[in-house]
């Protein structure tokens, strides 16, 4: 069943158009909670509860003789890079829409605001719970496919030997022999556990979920040129960069393998953009989600202009429309 559109301005909303708004977008709003927790649940689960596959190593394998190194991206880190940057990004962008950017495309708001437990939500809320709402799931979801993988298959780290320092075949080795019993010196049992997951690299996935995510909505959403057309692709280089260089990271501190490394990047794009392109519709919002305005419901004034951009071009009319707006933000 479709979603009913709100009300236009100019239309009385009654008590009982309010109350079902209410309640329906109170149900959602439940709904969304609880899907994230679903999703949520799971990963603290695996982290406090569940030991990795114990694989075992061969005596004379070098990859995983590599001395422990701390983080240069630590968990800290990586938690700042991911979530700040594209919340920012976020609410400036669609800041901006609302404030500057609509009004001039299409003239004054159209809808009626939504209303919530009759209090009036601000446009602004209500994109930033879209946008950000999607943003988190998508990043629990691409955490738990890579927590997955990574108890799953529990492959050693790089510095496996230097953490477990096993009483087998860490300071003596005598052929190419596979062992798989072996007991860690090492007292740190959360050291040891977290050295049994390196397949896939957690950082790389979730630096390329969030920063790929945040390319595509910037592409989708930054529709105006800021003071020059080299702005936003310099910012979306950006963002790839800072997620090429925590990748890069993981190897050299001895964290991961290549491998793994790329394993993790290819999950976290993946997921990014199967989420904004499949899942959001990221590219198709504009007059869906977020739709035009109604000339019916618009002032006299906003009217008239907005006839006149429609004269510019009787085959494309909304492009000139953009074309306008986009000058008048310069």
């Amino acid at each position: 069943m479709r979603p009913r559109k709100l009300p236009l301005l100019g239309e009385p909303i009654t008590k009982r158009t309010e109350e079902s708004m209410t309640k329906k977008y109170a149900l959602r709003i439940v709904l969304d909670v609880i899907l994230l927790g679903a999703i949520s649940l799971p990963i603290l689960i695996l982290k406090l509860a569940v030991w990795p596959y114990g694989r075992g190593f061969y005596c004379d394998d070098e990859s995983i003789r590599y001395p422990y190194k701390e983080s240069t991206v630590s968990g800290t880190h990586l938690n700042f890079i991911a979530f700040p940057i594209p919340l920012l990004i976020i609410i400036l962008v669609e800041w901006f829409r609302i404030a500057h950017y609509e009004p001039k495309l299409y003239g004054k708001a159209t809808r009626a605001p939504l209303k919530l437990f009759a209090w009036n939500v601000h446009p602004l809320i209500v994109r930033l719970y879209f946008f950000v709402g999607y943003f988190l799931c998508g990043a629990a979801a691409n955490q738990l496919f890579t927590d997955i993988g990574k108890y799953v298959i529990g492959r050693l780290r790089p510095h496996f030997l230097d953490v477990c320092q096993p009483n087998v075949g860490y300071t003596t080795c005598s052929g190419h022999h596979y062992i798989s019993e072996f007991t860690c010196s090492t007292s740190d049992m959360d050291l040891i556990k977290d050295a049994r997951l390196s397949f896939p690299s957690g950082h790389s996935s979730l630096s390329a979920y969030a920063m790929l995510f945040t390319v595509i909505y910037v592409q989708s959403r930054l529709s105006w040129h800021i003071f020059s057309h080299l702005v936003k692709p310099f910012i979306q280089f950006l963002l790839l960069c800072i997620a090429f260089a925590v990748a890069l990271s993981r190897v050299s501190d001895f964290k991961h393998h290549w491998s793994d490394v790329l394993t993790g990047l290819f999950i976290g794009s993946t997921i990014a953009i199967l989420l904004t392109i499949f899942v959001m519709e990221i590219f198709e919002l504009e007059g869906k989600r977020f739709p035009q305005c109604n000339k019916e419901h618009l002032p006299t004034r906003d009217v008239a202009d907005m006839n006149e951009l429609q004269q510019l071009s009787a085959s494309t009319p909304l492009l000139q429309r953009e074309k306008t707006a986009r000058r008048d933000v310069h």
